[in-house]
């Protein structure tokens, strides 16, 4: 039996997603998802599952950083799943040196602009930065 996080209210969920804001949404830190599935070639905002116990606002801020050494502050939930939390999240600074991790080939930060125009954008995190843009 696994274990779900106890300070969610649905214990359901497996996962978070960190869209990750700079400038109240000027920029966005993008991965290129490179690890098989379908999110392969397709460039990416960072998320994974939850720990036991973790919160999924926590589970944001904890994966943005193990995925690209940015540390962010999670403002607000912008989407929920059946599968996951997704997160609106600010970074402090857009100078912090990125550091991918075994599933991203190349880390960026992009204009609105920029990341809209992506062909290979997964299409997911084109709904989400709508979203935040349209709540901020």
């Amino acid at each position: 039996m696994q274990l779900r996080s106890l300070y969610t209210d649905d214990n359901e969920l497996a996962a978070a997603v960190a869209v990750v804001g700079y400038g109240g949404g000027s920029k966005w830190l993008l991965g290129l998802y490179d690890i098989n599935g379908d999110r392969k070639g397709k460039w990416c905002f960072p998320g994974g599952r939850l720990e036991n116990y973790e919160s999924v606002k926590h589970c944001a801020e904890r994966e943005c950083f193990e995925e690209t050494g940015v540390s962010v502050n999670p403002i607000r939930e912008i989407d929920r799943n059946e599968e996951a939390s997704i997160w609106y999240c600010e970074a402090s600074s857009i100078d912090t040196p990125l550091m991918p991790n075994s599933e991203y080939s190349e880390l960026k930060w992009m204009s609105t602009d920029e990341a809209l125009g992506l062909n290979n954008l997964y299409d997911l995190n084109r709904d989400y930065i709508l979203k935040a843009r349209k709540e901020h």
